[in-house]
C-alpha cells in the first residue's frame, strides 16, 4: 500500500523503466499501436521525447510511490505531446489502486504550470474500461468515438475524451 505519490520530469535514467512499461502486454493491448517496441525504436523515441520536452513541446513525468515499508518505486508515467494528446501507464504492481486518476490530475496541473496547456485529449479503446474510469475521475469527458487520427490510415476506433483545466 502506497502512502504518497510524487512526480518528477522524466530523464534518460528512466529509459529502462519506460521501455519495460511500454512493452508490458496489458499496456500494448490497450495502446493504439499494439506491436511490441524494439530497444532501438524506444531509444530513438526517448531521445526525441527528451528534446521535445527540453524545447517545451511535450511533457513527461514519472510517478514514484513511497511505500509503507519505506521503499520508493517508479509506478507510472504521464505524457503529453505537442497536440495535447495525453497518455498514462501504470506499472502492473500498482494497477487497481486509483493511481491513474491521481497521476492524470497532477500531470495536467503540472503541465499547465510548466507550459500553460489548458486542453488535453485522450484516445481510449472502447473496451478499456479501467482507463475510461480513471480519465472520468480525473475530470475528462467522453466526446464520442472515431478512428484514431494520425499516421495510420485505418487506425483503431477509439473514444475521444477531453479535459479543460483551470478555466
Amino acid at each position: 500500500m502506497m502512502v504518497r505519490l510524487d512526480m518528477r520530469a522524466a530523464t534518460l535514467e528512466d529509459a529502462d523503466f519506460l521501455f519495460g512499461l511500454a512493452n508490458d502486454p496489458y499496456v500494448r493491448q490497450n495502446s493504439v499501436a499494439v506491436e511490441p517496441i524494439s530497444v532501438d525504436v524506444h531509444t530513438q523515441w526517448m531521445r526525441n521525447m527528451l528534446r521535445r520536452i527540453e524545447s517545451g513541446h511535450a511533457v513527461m513525468y514519472v510517478a514514484w510511490c513511497d511505500c509503507v515499508d519505506g521503499s520508493t518505486a517508479r509506478c507510472g508515467v504521464f505524457r503529453v505531446d505537442n497536440a495535447g494528446s495525453v497518455s498514462v501507464a501504470i506499472h502492473e504492481a500498482y494497477r487497481g489502486k486509483g493511481l491513474a486518476a491521481e497521476i492524470l490530475q497532477r500531470g495536467t496541473r503540472n503541465c499547465y504550470q510548466e507550459i500553460g496547456r489548458k486542453e488535453y485529449i485522450a484516445w481510449i479503446k472502447p473496451d478499456n474500461i479501467p482507463s475510461q474510469k480513471a480519465f472520468a475521475k480525473a475530470g475528462f469527458e467522453r466526446r464520442g468515438e472515431q478512428s484514431f487520427p494520425g499516421k495510420r490510415v485505418n487506425g483503431p476506433v477509439c473514444q475521444m475524451w477531453v479535459c479543460r483545466v483551470f478555466e
